[in-house]
């Protein structure tokens, strides 16, 4: 060890006097930017192993899996996980995982480009994404508890591997999630 002295200096952090925003807009906007944040990175590690299940799924439909509905199964993975439009469409939130994940990205970049506190509709839309997240995780959870384990004993009884939602571990797809939420927490 090296016993180098240790300097302390304050700092000060100051508002940039251009900005005209009160305080209280800003302290608005971070909190509704944080909220949907933490709603979209607690839905990423699902996310991942529904990505990870579709890739399993597709190499398993070129293989031509026989004795098992892969499409089927494909289908209601689809329903809980979605790989659909990544921008919400005007008649609502897909209750999905990517939609409800999608949706809190896209209204937290709205929310941090405005030098303003956010409109009513920001806030409500917010409201409405934190309050999808847990309903949207839940059925994930049934999901993974319920049809996975009864497709994975399909596969075992035609002599295929089981699928395994982990498996994919880090590869560039799930890196690219955890850099997007890092550049729009940034």
């Amino acid at each position: 060890t090296c016993a180098l002295p240790i300097y302390t200096q304050p700092l000060t952090v100051e508002m940039d006097p251009r900005v005209k925003t009160p305080k209280a807009a800003l302290a608005q906007q971070f909190t509704a930017s944080q909220l949907l944040y933490e709603d979209a990175r607690s839905l990423s590690a699902a996310a991942n192993h529904a990505d990870a299940l579709s890739e399993q799924l597709d190499a398993l439909e070129k293989k031509g899996a026989s004795g098992v509905d892969v499409k089927a199964f494909h289908e209601k993975l689809d329903a809980v996980a979605s790989k659909g439009p990544h921008i919400p469409s005007w008649t609502g939130i897909p209750e999905t995982l990517e939609g409800a994940r999608n949706a809190a990205l896209m209204l937290m970049t709205f929310i941090q480009d405005a030098d303003d506190a956010p409109t009513s509709g920001m806030m409500t839309s917010a409201a409405e994404i934190h309050a999808l997240v847990p309903k949207v995780q839940q059925k994930w959870q049934q999901f993974e508890h319920e049809e996975l384990p009864k497709f994975n004993q399909q596969l075992k009884n035609a002599n295929l591997p089981e699928l395994n939602a982990q498996e994919r571990g880090r590869d560039a797809r799930s890196e690219e999630h955890t850099s997007e939420l890092q550049s729009h927490h940034d």
